[in-house]
């Protein structure tokens, strides 16, 4: 059996500029990120003598299971196109992952998609290098979400604190940045316990890009290289307003408003924004390291997720 994982991303600067769309208008598109230690994993497994090798059947387990003859009957669309362009034989494959991955905002499709392909790679010993793997990990997925940006496969991928940057008809570019802006404070997830597709959110957000957010993922990169940390949360929380003032329906209904409100008024949170498209999700808040999290428990009411920066991004799983 072999088993991947990958890293989701959490985007604090830029998000949305990494759509074609903007990058067609404005001329590029860049996003700071950061891969984070929360994974999505893949396990494939060919039997000798079982389902996959005596009855032809791809299993595919993930939220539901699917047992099927052909590769064309797979309803997993990310399944679908792997094993289909590089005509898989009968497998059996396993989707889990650390956090719900539905409508998440943190990439867990992408992620997905990059622990499914690094699987199959090393199954059928086809010989993609890392980078390979996240150029077509991206191509594939905008097979059946063309609304997928650059930030997504190179955010959970890469590993570590980045910018990633594309100009209009180039390559992506990726440049690691020193991440020593992180070590006094505490990162976490809040979930909002709102589920949402984010191409419909993203459908209407297209349109509406405020181009002042891809100078936050510039001026991100300034404090961060001097490691000016008020700096580093004005942009959070400056990006963080631009974003919601640009669509109404990154927070779309009564219950993120709410939330959003109260995070406003802990003052123990020193920036706090919505992760993804927006309209449900996770709210990433940063915290001085001094601030327990069962106090912030206590306040936001919920549970809250800690999270913290994954060097390695996309591997095996031994």
């Amino acid at each position: 059996m072999i088993v991947s994982k990958c890293p989701v991303r959490i985007s604090i600067a830029g998000g949305s500029t990494d759509l074609e769309e903007f990058i067609n208008s404005q001329g590029r598109g860049s996003v700071v990120s950061f891969s984070a230690n929360l994974y999505t994993y893949i396990s494939v497994f060919r039997d000798k003598f079982g389902q996959n090798f005596l009855e032809n059947k791809y299993n595919i387990s993930y939220a539901k299971k699917e047992s099927v003859l052909s590769i064309d009957d797979i309803e997993n669309d990310l399944a679908k196109v792997v094993l289909r362009h590089f005509s898989c034989r009968p497998l059996s494959c396993w989707f889990t992952a650390d956090v719900s991955s539905a409508g998440s905002g943190l990439a867990s499709s992408s992620s997905y998609m990059l622990s499914f392909l690094h699987a199959i790679n090393r199954l059928e010993n086809i010989g993609l290098s890392k980078k390979q793997i996240i150029e077509e990990a991206w191509r594939f997925e905008k097979l059946f979400n063309p609304l997928t940006g650059f930030q997504d496969p190179y955010g959970c991928a890469t590993g570590g604190l980045n910018v990633h940057s594309k100009k209009i008809n180039e390559n992506v570019t990726s440049a690691q940045l020193d991440d020593r802006i992180f070590d006094d404070v505490s990162m976490y997830l809040l979930p909002s316990s709102i589920k949402r597709k984010s191409t419909q959110v993203l459908s209407e957000v297209k349109k509406s890009i405020d181009p002042r957010l891809l100078n936050m993922a510039d001026d991100m990169v300034k404090a961060i290289s001097s490691n000016n940390f008020d700096d580093f949360i004005d942009i959070i929380k400056t990006g963080w307003v631009i974003k919601k003032e640009s669509s109404p329906v990154i927070l779309g209904n009564d219950t993120l408003r709410d939330l959003d409100s109260l995070l406003y008024g802990i003052e123990s949170i020193d920036a706090h924004r919505l992760i993804g498209a927006g309209n449900g999700g996770y709210f990433l808040l940063v915290t001085k390291n001094s601030v327990l999290q069962s106090d912030l428990e206590e306040k936001v009411g919920k549970k809250i997720i800690p999270v913290s920066i994954d060097n390695d991004g996309l591997r095996n799983c031994e």
